[in-house]
């Protein structure tokens, strides 16, 4: 008896395999492991070190950590991929940039009840004020007003976010215990090798399910703006994942085989 499989179940499990890939366990190990086309696309450059702050964006005691390598960013600040929390593992989202002294999670009553995160990009003026939002794996932007120093009441709104005057410097404190945790990227690698019963557990592949930016009002006008691409929506995921060729290895196996039962059975 020939056993026919017929062509439609073939994306079928394509997507079951799919499926199955995006699950993120350990963000520092998926972080060091980004594939090169997504670096280039987020502009990611991969360096020894990884920063890593863990933030409350709600008040809710539950942390989204975000991680960028030490040494890289511009004006605008450190270019951070954030690892939000769900149901026992993590959801990826590429391309949040911010400066750690311009920077305010949680909940601020006035300008952002819900939560979120708050950064200042410096520009012309003062810089503009954005809202960041991550809401079931994917983050929202949306540029809230542009700060004049030279209103008061811009003044009062800037100290009320980042709790410090203007003009006033960062304290001594934060450059000695920064709220960011320094990691070697060797030490993350360590964990790709964990010692079991039988001995060394081998390197397993780590596969990206990462989130674009979509933004929420129109792109920002000035040349001192953040380094962040303009989507309309959220796109697919990576089109670049290590298990496509398995994928593809599976498509033509079964390809191969439906022919051949196909010839065996007109003989």
């Amino acid at each position: 008896m020939i056993t026919f499989i017929h062509p439609l179940i073939i994306p079928v499990i394509c997507c079951a395999i799919a499926m199955g890939q995006t699950s993120i366990h350990d963000p520092e190990l998926d972080y060091i492991n980004t594939s090169e086309s997504i670096c280039a696309e987020f502009g990611i450059v991969k360096n020894d070190e990884v920063l890593r702050l863990d933030l409350d964006l709600n008040d809710s005691g539950q942390f989204v950590t975000f991680l960028t390598y030490k040494g890289t960013g511009s004006k605008g600040g450190a270019n951070w991929t954030a690892y939000s929390p769900h149901e026992g593992e993590y959801n990826r989202i590429d391309n949040i940039q911010f400066r750690e002294d311009f920077v305010r999670a949680g909940r601020v009553e006035g300008i952002n009840p819900t939560g979120g995160l708050l950064v200042l990009y410096p520009g012309k003026g003062a810089g503009i004020l954005v809202r960041y939002q991550l809401l079931d794996g994917q983050a929202y932007q949306e540029e809230l007003r542009h700060l004049d120093y030279t209103k008061t009441e811009d003044q009062k709104l800037f100290e009320s976010i980042f709790k410090r005057k203007i003009n006033e410097p960062m304290p001594d404190e934060f450059f000695r215990n920064p709220p960011h945790k320094v990691i070697e990227v060797k030490e993350i690698m360590e964990r790709i090798h964990v010692p079991t019963e039988q001995g060394l557990r081998p390197k397993t592949e780590f596969n990206i399910a990462h989130t674009k930016v979509p933004i929420a009002t129109t792109p920002f006008s000035t040349t001192n703006a953040p380094n962040v691409k303009p989507t309309t929506f959220i796109e697919e995921q990576s089109k670049s994942r290590p298990w496509l060729i398995w994928v593809i290895i599976i498509v033509i196996v079964i390809g191969i085989s439906f022919l051949w039962l196909i010839i065996k059975s007109r003989r």
